[in-house]
């Protein structure tokens, strides 16, 4: 069985590719996809996906806007950052980690790229390990325990 994947771009093209690539590995497929955080969000409100490969730069409510309504819900789920902002020590990528994803591939800047190995093997690899985190995830409480003296 699949592991079910949203894929949430406002690029038409590149969710294609993402799609495509995604698709190639029969330990996942992509069962929806969105054009925007908004979109995204009314669907993960209903279901459940076991990895979500999300962009940052997007209209309405962008990547980084997605991932604080979702805390603010709490709405669990395993996400992938697919960006060209996310690129290793830049502020969305630090951003995106604390507010909850799990790890993030930088988006290649031209479709000749994104259609390449290099990216692919970047995207499922980075997917793959994803969908695995939450396994046995369980995020620390930042509050103290409750002192147990009475």
């Amino acid at each position: 069985m699949s592991l079910e994947i949203l894929v949430v771009d406002d690029s038409a093209l590149l969710r294609r590719v993402e799609c495509d690539i995604i698709n190639s590995d029969n330990k996942f497929k992509v069962t929806d996809t969105c054009k925007d955080g908004l979109e995204a969000l009314e669907k993960l409100r209903t279901k459940k996906y076991d990895g979500v490969v999300l962009d940052i730069n997007m209209p309405r409510m962008d990547g980084l806007e997605l991932l604080q309504q979702l805390q603010k819900e709490k709405i669990k789920a395993n996400i992938v950052m697919a960006s060209t902002l996310t690129v290793e020590g830049a502020d969305e990528a630090i951003k995106s980690l604390e507010l909850g994803a799990i790890d993030f591939v930088t988006k290649p800047s031209n479709i000749i790229e994104a259609k390449g190995d290099a990216f692919k093997k970047a995207l499922l690899d980075v997917l793959y390990a994803a969908t695995k985190a939450r396994v046995h995830f369980k995020k620390p409480s930042l509050t103290p325990a409750a002192d147990k003296t009475a």
